[in-house]
């Protein structure tokens, strides 16, 4: 349980520092974190837990790869 909160917690780390990266170039936002279909989990009983968000750019198709 303990390694599960660890792992969300570097997980949102690094999209907040890949979100920084980003504001030099294009206006990119990650918005909408979202773990097993919740927006703010306590636990999640799930080995490989599924992540999304979204990505909001000032500019036009800008595309995760």
């Amino acid at each position: 349980m303990e390694n599960k909160r660890v792992y969300l917690k570097l997980l949102f780390t690094l999209f907040v520092i890949i979100g920084f990266a980003f504001t030099g170039m294009a206006r990119l936002e990650v918005k909408q974190l979202i773990c097993e279909y919740k927006t703010n989990p306590v636990g999640i009983d799930v080995v490989k837990p599924r992540l999304s968000w979204q990505l909001i750019s000032s500019e036009k198709e800008v595309m995760q790869t």
